[in-house]
Formats: C-alpha cells, structure tokens, sequence
C-alpha cells in the first residue's frame, strides 16, 4: 500500500518539471534575426552612363535607406513594397573610370556595399573613328562628311559614303582630289584594323590614269607597323609628308592626331620613283627624342621631342613658297591627363616671332579646333563658333572677310541629318551637301 500512495506524486513531479524545463526553454529562445540582403554587389555603366535597378531583400527590418559615396551617382528611395532601388548616372566628361559605392543599411548596424563603376573616355587618341569625328551612337553607314572651315578652299574636304564597323572604326570613304590640271580624281579609300583597333593598312584607287597608253589607274596603299616605345607620335608630319607625294587622304578631318607606338609606314604606289619606301620611327632611349628617316636614302625627315608621352615638338625643313628650304617646327601643348591639344604652333626662322600656322582646340570630347591663324597659303584668321552638340554655327575670318553660319536639324543620336540654314560670305568652292542620311547597327 505504501509504494502504491507514492507513484501519483512522483508521476506529477516529473510531469511538472517538464512542463517547467519547457516554459522555460519556450521563454528563453531567441527572437528570428533581422536580415538584409542585395542581388547586386557590383555593378558597371558604360561612359554613356545608365540605369541600374538593385533589389533589397530585408526580414524583421522597419527601416531601410541608401546613400551613395559620390555625387556622380544618383539613387531613387528603396520601394518598400517591391524593395527597388534605382541607381543612374549621368554621361561622363571624365577621361579616367570612375568608382563609388552604394551603401544599403538599416537602424541597425546592419549594411550592404554595391561598388559601381564607369568607364572614362580615355586618351582621345585611343578613341573611335566616331568620337573623334563627334559622331554619336553606333553608325553603320554615313552618306556625306565634311568640315565647314574648308569651303573655300580648292581641295574640299567632303567625305562621301563612309562606313564604320561595329567598334566604331571607319573602314571605307569616298572623296575627291584634284590634279596639276586642275581636273577632279575620284579616291575609293579602304581601311583596315587589328585587333586593337589600331589602323593597320589603308588601300586607295582611283578613276584617275597614269598613262594614256594603257589608263592604268592610279592607286596606292599605306601600311602601318607597331612597337612598343609607348610614345604618341605627332600624324601631321607623317601623313602631311605623305600628302605632299600625291597620297592625299584628308587625315585631318577622321585621324587622331597622334597615334601611340607607331614604328614604320610603309608606302606603296605606282606613280612616284621609287615606288615603295619607308619612314620608319626611332626612339632615343637617352633622352626619349625620337627621329623619323625614309629607308631608301636615311636622311632625318623629323625630329620629335616629348613631354611625357606626347609629342612636343617636330623639327623638320620646309620649302617656303617655293624658293628657299628652311628649318620649321611644329609645337604641340597638350594636357597631360587626356592627351587634349589645346595648342599647335609652326614657326620657321624665315618668319622670326610670326607663327607660320596657329591653332587653338576646346577641351571637350572631341577636342575640336576652335581658331585658325594661316599665315602662308591662304592667309586666314579664323575664329570657330560651335554649338553644345560640338557642331560649327559659325565661322568669322577677318583677314578676307569670309563669314559663314549653319544651322542643323538632328536626328535621335544628336548626328546633325539636315543643315537647315547656311548663309556664307562668298561662294562655297564646290558645293556640299545639305542632307545627309545615317545608317546605325
């Protein structure tokens, strides 16, 4: 009887300390953790700039919120029901990338790091045919280019039924030259790449005959070769030597006007004597000047120093007006960050203090020129009026008079479709289009 009285009360302690163990184990557990997360934790714009949407994922928080490191970028409130966040930038001016970071956090100490970055523009020698010819967006095919301050003159620089690859690079053009008579040669010109985008050979033909006997046309090719010295080299001296033995290619108007690591051009046509010849480019490992010969009988063609890794100066002789050979020389000033020229001077020791050709350029993408003094050939005084799109609407030249204005119609890219106004002073040589159409990828 006595071991049977006991058994409840020994079956109720143990039930009641279980159910205390387990009240109290309930009491103690801890609460779920606030959580907070992001899909993205990186994220790129190109230089065009963009948007970018990141979804914030959060559990157990009341109170979420974004900010940015920098001023470039712009956030949008998170969506508390969708947990969006926007993040955008503008187009960049910048030449270098840039980077920031988002930062997403909470009351807590809880936050979250999204490193955004966007590409710069980079050295503007390096850039695209497109860029360098303040073309916008990926254009396929051209109809018709020009520059406005070359109108009056006799070899107008009008470029017909252009065409681009899809890295932006020009690979065909069509203009005009003229000949000793005066009379018009049509030039279908060729261009071809590597894969670094660097021009690698420029083939040209023409409608123009070397002899009447056979009319075999006339026709050259150029090759260019590469080191790797890292030196940007003046184009004004090479390809305007070249212009000078008849291969005219209107470099001025889609070239850059240095280009990096060149090491030897080579040059074929079957006109002049001797029908092939190189200029090939020395470096100075000394004093980091360089010198530029012709193969065929290595004579110093130009002499280059630089500042850093731009050309500062090209030595080299020049037949003033047609008399006398004399030592000339080219000055460049260029920003040292982006490679921008703001300033390229010629003097000659013919002309004293008188800058033979005087150039000033604007600092922005395209680096345009801005005023022209020409004290040799044409004697001009130019001063260059653009619009925010980089487009000329004015041209006011004192020495002759000559004044010019344009207005443009665009299209959704900011590629100037249509010249809606164009009043000028005197008579444009040759007359130039005034519709144009452009085919994009």
């Amino acid at each position: 009887m006595r071991i049977s009285t006991y058994l409840p009360i020994i079956a109720a302690s143990s039930f009641l300390a279980v159910l205390l163990q387990a009240c109290t184990e309930k009491e103690i557990a801890p609460e779920s953790r606030p959580e907070l997360s992001v899909n993205e934790t990186e994220i790129w714009f190109s230089r065009e700039g963009g948007t970018d949407t990141v979804i914030v994922t959060s559990e157990g928080l009341d109170y979420l919120n974004a900010y940015s490191s920098s001023s470039w970028i712009s956030l949008s409130d998170i969506d508390p029901e969708t947990g969006n966040l926007v993040i955008s930038v503008e187009k960049t001016e910048e030449i270098g990338d840039l980077a920031g970071e988002v930062v997403v956090y909470s009351e807590l100490d809880t936050t979250y790091r999204i490193k955004v970055t966007q590409e710069g523009n980079g050295i503007i020698y390096d850039r695209s045919s497109l860029e360098i010819m303040n073309l916008h967006g990926k254009v396929k095919e051209l109809s018709f280019y020009f520059d406005p301050t070359y109108v009056w003159e006799q070899n107008a620089s009008y470029l017909y039924n252009l065409k681009f690859n899809e890295a932006g690079m020009l690979t065909y053009m069509e203009y005009f030259n003229l000949n000793m008579g005066g009379s018009k040669i049509n030039c279908f010109c060729t261009l071809s790449y590597d894969d670094q985008n660097r021009l690698v050979n420029i083939d040209v033909k023409t409608d123009g005959v070397i002899s009447m006997e056979d009319m075999t046309p006339f026709e050259y090719s150029i090759s260019l070769e590469y080191g790797d010295h890292g030196k940007y080299v003046d184009v004004e001296r090479i390809f305007g030597f070249l212009e000078e033995n008849t291969t005219w290619l209107w470099y001025r108007v889609w070239m850059p006007r240095m280009i990096k690591d060149i090491k030897r051009v080579t040059v074929y046509n079957n006109v002049t004597n001797p029908t092939d010849f190189y200029l090939d480019f020395e470096i100075n490992e000394t004093d980091g000047s360089a010198y530029l010969y012709t193969s065929e009988e290595p004579q110093l063609l130009n002499a280059y120093t630089f500042n850093g890794q731009y050309t500062a100066t090209v030595d080299y002789m020049m037949n003033f007006l047609g008399i006398i050979t004399t030592d000339s020389r080219l000055t460049y000033t260029v920003e040292p960050e982006s490679g921008y020229l703001t300033h390229l001077v010629q003097t000659s020791s013919v002309m004293g203090d008188t800058p033979i050709m005087d150039k000033t350029y604007s600092d922005v993408l395209c680096n345009p020129l801005m005023t022209y003094i020409e004290g040799l050939n044409f004697n001009y005084n130019m001063l260059i009026e653009r619009n925010e799109n980089s487009d000329i609407i004015g041209i006011s030249e004192s020495n002759h008079g000559l004044q010019a204005s344009y207005q443009y119609e665009y299209d959704e890219n900011g590629n100037w479709i249509g010249i809606t106004d164009c009043n000028l002073s005197i008579e444009a040589t040759y007359p130039f289009e005034t519709e144009r159409t452009i085919v994009y990828y």
